[in-house]
């Protein structure tokens, strides 16, 4: 309904059908032109053409795209383009004083970007990089989603230092459960994998799985066979390999081995055979 069938006639007498659409026109300056150009050539009414430049200027699509634009630089808290902007690791850009705030905020999820949900974290701040103490209080949901994440916890000095908070978090069988629950064990094996050159890294994620998997009970031998069934076995034999020179190495896969295949009954046995072989 926005095309107009107009007879006019060239300047060489001929009739021809002008179809063009008069409004709204998409913004690409260059279809105006050309359209504006048809038109003159064929002689029609520039006062058609003025109409529809302006139009496509004032068309809804360029209306969204300027509003699209004005939102990419603007804080989602403060609803304003940021004085101090700091960007996070998941790309999207906050007042600086506005994060901090949500951050320590004490709100659910408020360790998590509130427009992706991905754990918060800056490419330029040093107070978003998770310290110790920072580590040893975050929930385990948040803690696997950050060891899980390549562009936060892949530095070897990084990874080390969460391994240790596990490991001092789940020590005497303290929040072993929880953190199994949350997905720690997987977490575990992607950092031995991502770091397997890193003798910190692979002696700090043997201990971590030494403390989750240690104990007598039935809460412990689920956990062992927990770790024995996301792979971490092999993945312990082969730090051991690699790292036949540090005796850190050797004494933390050694007990991590004993502690994921301890137990009696048919899976305890299934556990020690696995490692075999």
């Amino acid at each position: 309904r926005n095309t107009r069938r107009t007879p006019v006639r060239t300047p060489s007498g001929m009739e021809v059908q002008l179809a063009a659409p008069l409004a709204p026109l998409a913004a690409n300056d260059e279809s105006i032109c050309a359209i504006i150009a048809a038109a003159k050539e064929v002689d029609v009414d520039e006062r058609i053409c003025a109409f529809t430049l302006e139009s496509a200027q004032h068309s809804p699509a360029v209306a969204r795209e300027k509003e699209d634009e004005e939102e990419e630089h603007v804080c989602p808290f403060t609803l304003e383009p940021p004085i101090d902007p700091v960007t996070t690791l998941c790309g999207h850009v906050f007042e600086r004083a506005a994060l901090e705030q949500y951050r320590v905020s004490g709100l659910p999820n408020s360790s998590f970007c509130p427009l992706c949900r991905r754990p918060i974290l800056s490419t330029g701040a040093p107070f978003f990089e998770p310290s110790e103490a920072e580590l040893l209080c975050m929930s385990w949901p948040v803690l696997v989603a950050l060891m899980h994440d390549p562009a936060t916890l892949r530095g070897v000095a990084r990874a080390a230092l969460a391994l240790q908070a596990v490991d001092d978090r789940t020590q005497d069988g303290r929040e072993g459960d929880a953190a199994v629950a949350a997905g720690i064990l997987s977490a575990i094996l992607d950092l031995l994998s991502a770091h397997a050159a890193s003798a910190a890294v692979q002696e700090h994620a043997c201990w971590a799985l030494s403390s989750i998997t240690a104990g007598a009970d039935a809460q412990s031998d689920a956990r062992a066979q927990a770790a024995a069934d996301v792979g971490v076995l092999p993945q312990i034999v082969a730090a051991m390999r690699v790292h036949l020179a540090s005796a850190a190495v050797q004494e933390q896969t050694c007990l991590a081995l004993c502690d994921i295949t301890g137990g009696a009954g048919a899976r305890g046995d299934a556990r020690k055979q696995a490692a075999a072989d």
